[in-house]
């Protein structure tokens, strides 16, 4: 981060009546987590005049290893992995409205469901004729008992969150995104077959050398890989 001059101004965060602004300085790095990522609205104001008080910033993103594995996935596996996820989350007992609301591609206008903006859509982003084939087919679909149990806890507590924070997050997110990292099948396993699962006992294994052969796959630095996802 580049300001020309040290203070308060900046980076604001606002929730409702809230309002706080980051003391900055050159050289500054800024990380949000917890609430000030997922529930406080987060800008720069305009300076009155930027040529006497200049500011420059680059921001680092990292991708999550499921939008990675989407990008690069078959046509098989991308017929498969909404349809797991959607039958998994109604034999939990999660409505459709809600499961399609996750499922479906954002649209800057329209009501809003789930995701507020671009900066809160995740999911697939599926077409209205794909999300209809989805539903058709979880109709006749028998869940997999196991990874329904396995995502029992998580789909609860996707059903229990609380009405969306004032231009925050909405928190039904965080644990839909989490039931589509687990329900996504193996890729080298045909339709039909059993699907070969980590289990829940075993450590989380390193991301890097996933990441690391991801990135290669869509072309992009792999050296970002030897961090780890936090995301």
């Amino acid at each position: 981060l580049y300001v020309g001059k040290p203070g308060p101004h900046g980076l604001t965060f606002r929730l409702q009546d809230s309002r706080f602004q980051a003391y900055e300085h050159a050289g500054a790095v800024l990380r949000s987590t917890g609430e000030s990522r997922y529930q406080f609205v987060h800008g720069v104001e305009v300076a009155p005049d930027p040529s006497v008080r200049p500011r420059y910033s680059v921001t680092w993103r990292w991708f999550r290893l499921d939008f990675l594995a989407w990008h690069r996935a078959s046509v098989s596996l991308r017929q498969r992995w909404p349809i797991n996820f959607a039958a998994t989350c109604l034999a939990n007992g999660l409505k459709w409205s809600l499961v399609e609301a996750f499922l479906r591609r954002w649209q800057q206008s329209g009501e809003v469901t789930l995701f507020r903006g671009r900066n809160d859509a995740c999911g697939p982003q599926l077409s209205p004729g794909q999300i209809d084939q989805v539903w058709w087919t979880c109709e006749t679909k028998v869940p997999d008992a196991e990874l329904v149990q396995w995502c029992a806890a998580i789909c609860q507590e996707a059903t229990q969150a609380g009405p969306r924070p004032w231009g925050g997050l909405d928190r039904r997110i965080l644990p839909l995104l989490e039931v589509w990292t687990r329900t996504m099948p193996d890729p080298d396993a045909e339709p039909g077959s059993k699907r070969r699962r980590r289990s829940r006992d075993t450590p989380e294994p390193t991301v890097d050398s996933d990441q690391a052969e991801l990135l290669a796959s869509m072309g992009l630095p792999v050296d970002f890989s030897k961090r780890r996802r936090n995301a």
